[in-house]
């Protein structure tokens, strides 16, 4: 409900709804998923929530989208290319070049991986790995000491 106050304005998401001829037919809704870019459920969601289909079109329309198989993928769903945040990313790589705060802290304070936040996110797999503090090794061939030649 929160997300779909912001994807789909109310006002303007009223004015495209009523173009709808059949309400209950997910098929009806293919313009307005490319208009918004988001799934046909969720459009139907939101017009359901603000009462411009009553419960018998929802159930059908719900009904509808499991018979056609909508609920795994719909229309458009490979031309809709889904876009990933760059500001997000932005964000991150600015606010971790200036260290501004240390990833290392981030993930103690968290208890997670790196790969958490990049799927959180969006973010490439490996994109913190520049970033974690490298761990000191303390036994390396230099540090073993030959016993023999104390004997």
């Amino acid at each position: 409900m929160f997300a779909s106050a912001f994807l789909l304005p109310e006002k303007e998401f009223i004015a495209d709804f009523a173009n709808i001829r059949r309400k209950s037919n997910p098929d009806a809704y293919l313009e307005l998923k490319r208009k918004y870019m988001v799934s046909i459920a969720s459009l139907e969601m939101r017009a359901y929530h603000l009462g411009l289909i009553n419960y018998q079109e929802n159930r059908y329309f719900w009904a509808q989208l499991y018979k056609k198989g909508y609920r795994k993928y719909e229309p458009l769903d490979d031309e809709i290319v889904p876009i990933k945040p760059a500001k997000i990313r932005s964000l991150v790589r600015f606010t971790l070049d200036n260290k501004v705060i240390h990833l290392d802290q981030v993930l103690q304070e968290f208890l997670v991986l790196p790969s958490f936040f990049e799927k959180l996110f969006n973010l490439d797999h490996n994109f913190f790995q520049s970033y974690l503090e490298q761990k000191q090794e303390y036994f390396s061939l230099d540090n073993i000491v030959d016993i023999k030649q104390y004997q």
